[in-house]
């Protein structure tokens, strides 16, 4: 028999033979330690100084890739070429527009046909004209070699540094050929160095949006104001985002299916224009279920905005907090600048293809294809490249979350000495193990999270017995399993108990999943109200930065720096770099609220576990809110009288006065019995109300005994008529 015995504040924790001998019933029981409360101690004053290396192997993991990553990118940089990225090439695979072929821009097939073999030309026919392009010298291009033959020009269009025919049939080859995967995200990375000049201002906007908000958060008395503001800032951003996409299908729509000049094309290609206008519908679908949350929620925006006022102190006491995202931007900016470097690069490898025919001049030609190992090293490219990015946020989260947790825990607020520094190195020399862990593993699980945890809900909310569709549905679904072992530990609160506790990734993520369950209506519930504003403050800088770029490229007629809007062909490639640059500076930003509101506030509930009220480090007005919280809590227990039914026994009333839940079933907080546990006869003694589980059941039976760590907040906070319903009591503070 495996029991851990409950752990709780010192001077109510009953002793321990007295506990064993309460647990000794429930035979075969294991507990999770991950689920023990936190004890505390005379020398404990903030992030603990005991520390050793936390997950070498995935820091060893990380050093590995970004070494195969650096031969790779030496490898592109000596046989790609940039200039291929954003033009074609002729029949000798010399690009167009460069060098001795510097006014021959455009890329034509003088044989539509026959796709082996092209020339590149001044400018795109728009007349048919007999005998017109001849083969040029190779060193002399005003040279015409009339041996090798002549074509005809016939009628096209342009679509970028490409000649389209107008003819259905030639048209569809072009296309086709321009369609190919790699070929259409070499034009995108092509498009992204034309618009270099629209995505620096857009990665300015959002800069002057961080520091602006970052500024005015420190102001308490005009958080309120900002936030309504930006709610409305917001919503006018969504519709706008929505118009830039179907400009962008309607220039996409021009190019592919419009007249140029006298021309007027046989065939349309609506491909693209459907993909822009799926972005249309999918950001419009997103931006509404987004507002939608907003208007749900915002009821107790005064709880969420009361808890940031609380928690943004640190803002104020240490100066740097103020200048550290503008460090990490300028680092990861770089580092970002970086890898786009190398796989634009990538795109522009290509190998060339001899061909050998009688259909092309002279019998033989060159041509430039993406080959198996172009797609794999730019598939290994963008995986580190995306780890890149996770890791330099979660290692901005790490340093924010031990400076503001060593405010916290200081008996001397305004006397702290470069606190983030000394996390900073921290973070270096011990945990950047832990961080790579976490910076994999957590991008990974956000998609499998939201796609299992509606299932999750469905079986937890089933009734007894369960019916057929509903235990096919969820019996199916086997990675629920997977997902309350693994997925849902893995949340922000993790890089804040690594920070503080200095335990391995996985077991910070247990430990700090628990312990905000163990306290989610009094700081887990008030916390998450408060990310979700902050997330509104996200999505606006992100959101005015990107609408910023794809407006100068798509509205006017030129750029900034004097290139054609019309040769931007993709407007994707831009904006999913200008969305990337714009997410990173937004997180940087508004991650320095929200690090130092969950920071704040997991730090209060470690600090009201581990000490007595007079010991602990919070002060006193965050005290009496989470207190307010806790009593606006224990009110609606009483006002509900909230029925529990355990294994379809008879229903049993919660009794404030008496701390008991049945005469013959009681259960102390982590100690429910395993499934399928006979729990007859059991009675156990309550020390304290903290100790109290409920479960609510209008019209259902609890089929199996439940858990702590099955709570889930979505059951708690959206389910209005309480079908099945799980929880806490507030907690307890003597």
């Amino acid at each position: 028999m495996k029991i851990r015995p409950i752990e709780s504040d010192r001077q109510t924790a009953p002793d321990h033979d007295d506990r064993m001998n309460t647990l000794s019933v429930l035979e075969g029981l294991e507990i999770d330690e991950s689920n023990a409360h936190l004890r505390g101690d005379d020398t404990f004053n903030g992030p603990v100084g005991n520390r050793k290396c936390t997950d070498t192997p995935f820091l060893i993991a990380f050093a590995i890739g970004n070494v195969v990553l650096l031969g790779l990118s030496i490898y592109v940089f000596i046989i790609g070429d940039p200039d291929r990225l954003y033009r074609g090439f002729d029949f000798r695979a010399d690009v167009c527009g460069i060098g001795k072929l510097d006014d021959r821009r455009f890329m034509y097939w003088p044989d539509p046909s026959n796709m082996d073999w092209s020339l590149c030309i001044h400018a795109c026919p728009y007349y048919y004209m007999k005998n017109y392009y001849c083969i040029y010298d190779d060193y002399n291009t005003s040279v015409y070699l009339k041996e090798w033959g002549c074509w005809d020009a016939y009628e096209s269009t342009s679509y970028g540094f490409y000649c389209i025919p107008t003819a259905k049939s030639d048209r569809e080859n072009v296309i086709d050929e321009l369609g190919k995967p790699m070929t259409q995200m070499k034009i995108a990375s092509g498009d992204l160095v034309l618009s270099w000049d629209s995505i620096l201002l857009g990665g300015v906007l959002s800069i002057v949006m961080g520091f602006l908000y970052l500024s005015l958060f420190r102001k308490a008395h005009v958080i309120k104001k900002i936030i309504i503001f930006s709610i409305c800032l917001l919503a006018g951003l969504i519709g706008y985002f929505i118009y830039l996409w179907v400009e962008a299908a309607n220039k996409i729509h021009k190019l592919y299916c419009e007249s140029y000049g006298p021309a007027s094309p046989d065939y349309c290609e609506t491909s693209n224009y459907n993909f822009y206008i799926a972005l249309a519908a999918l950001s419009g679908f997103f931006g509404l279920l987004y507002l939608y949350q907003i208007y749900l929620k915002y009821r107790k925006f005064n709880v969420g905005i009361n808890m940031i006022v609380l928690t943004c102190k640190p803002l104020h006491n240490i100066r740097e907090l103020f200048f550290f995202p503008a460090m990490q931007i300028i680092v990861g900016l770089g580092i970002m600048m970086l890898l786009a470097l190398v796989i634009c690069w990538t795109f522009s490898t290509g190998t060339i293809v001899y061909y050998k025919n009688k259909n092309v001049p002279n019998g033989e030609a060159n041509k430039i294809e993406f080959r198996q190992g172009e797609v794999a090293i730019f598939a290994y490219n963008a995986l580190i490249s995306a780890w890149w990015l996770s890791f330099m946020v979660d290692v901005g989260f790490f340093v924010l979350a031990g400076g503001v947790s060593t405010w916290y825990y200081s008996r001397q607020k305004d006397a702290l000495y470069m606190p983030l520094w000394k996390s900073f190195k921290t973070c270096l020399r011990y945990h950047l193990g832990s961080i790579a862990f976490g910076s994999l593993a957590r991008p990974f699980s956000v998609i499998p999270c939201w796609l299992i945890r509606p299932f999750d809900k469905m079986k937890l909310k089933a009734k007894d017995p369960m019916p057929k569709s509903t235990k096919f549905i969820t019996d199916c679904c086997f990675c629920i399993k997977y997902y309350h072992k693994y997925l849902r530990f893995l949340t922000k609160y993790s890089y804040i108990y690594l920070s503080i506790f200095a335990d391995p990734y996985f077991r910070s993520s247990k430990r700090s999943y628990y312990l905000m369950r163990r306290n989610y209506f009094r700081i887990g519930k008030p916390a998450a109200i408060g990310s979700f504003i902050i997330s509104i403050v996200q999505y606006v800088i992100t959101l005015s930065g990107l609408c910023l770029t794809m407006s100068l490229i798509l509205l006017p007629d030129k750029t900034a720096s004097g290139q054609l809007s019309i040769e931007i062909v993709s407007t994707a490639g831009p904006a999913l770099f200008t969305f990337l640059i714009s997410w990173f500076i937004g997180k940087s930003f508004a991650g320095a609220l929200d690090i130092s509101l969950n920071t704040v506030l997991l730090s209060a509930a470690s600090d009201e576990e581990m000490f007595t009220r007079e010991q602990r480090f919070a002060e006193k007005d965050l005290i009496d809110f989470m207190d307010g919280i806790g009593e606006e809590q224990n009110e609606f227990h009483r006002e509900e009288k909230m029925g529990v039914r355990m294994e379809g026994r008879k229903l049993a009333w919660y009794e404030e006065d008496e701390n008991i839940l049945n005469e013959d079933q009681v259960y102390k907080k982590g100690d429910l019995p395993s499934r399928d546990h006979d729990v007859s006869g059991l009675r156990t003694t309550m020390n304290s109300p903290a100790s109290i589980l409920y479960v609510q059941t209008a019209s259902s039976t609890v089929r199996n005994p439940v858990f702590m760590d099955e709570i889930v907040e979505e059951s708690v906070e959206e389910d209005p008529n309480h079908q099945y319903v799980i929880g806490r009591q507030a907690k307890y503070v003597g």
